[in-house]
């Protein structure tokens, strides 16, 4: 079940990179830094995920790795249809998405039993994110199409 959510996740997360380099080579780029540190460490919690669970380790990280190589086949689908729709229209969806993922996994953990200083890093985590997003689109403020 983790490799084909990991899957599908990867799949959307490549048709984001593919759009967001068909629309800008610079917003490509940073598209993919931003799902290449996203994608590592949940990588190797889904790899230690499937070892703990009874996997060797050679075919955990095989379908491991298949799976995360969808991000590959969304990016040159996004890039290839690109000429057919309009993918400036998708990539606020694909952003909407991601937020949405985010932020649903963010405030559950915020929000469950955890110990009061352990919310405060969080939240702390949470603020110095968004402000880190906030300083990029204020530093690149020149309009992308």
């Amino acid at each position: 079940m983790i490799l084909v959510a990991d899957g599908l996740h990867n799949l959307l997360g490549g048709f984001a990179v593919g759009y967001a380099y068909v629309i800008d080579i610079r917003l490509g780029v940073v598209t993919w830094l931003v799902a290449a540190a996203h994608e590592v460490p949940q990588e190797i919690g889904d790899f230690g995920i499937l070892v703990h669970s009874g996997w060797r380790k050679g075919p955990a990280l095989v379908c491991n790795m298949l799976s995360a190589s969808t991000i590959l086949v969304g990016s040159v689908v996004a890039y290839l249809i690109s000429a057919e729709l309009n993918v400036v229209a998708l990539l606020p969806f694909a952003a909407g998405n991601f937020l949405y993922i985010a932020l649903a996994v963010l405030f559950r953990e915020l929000t469950t039993g955890r110990a009061p200083h352990e919310r405060v890093v969080l939240t702390v985590g949470v603020a110095v994110g968004l402000a880190l997003l906030l300083g990029v689109a204020t530093i690149n403020s020149r309009p992308l199409v």
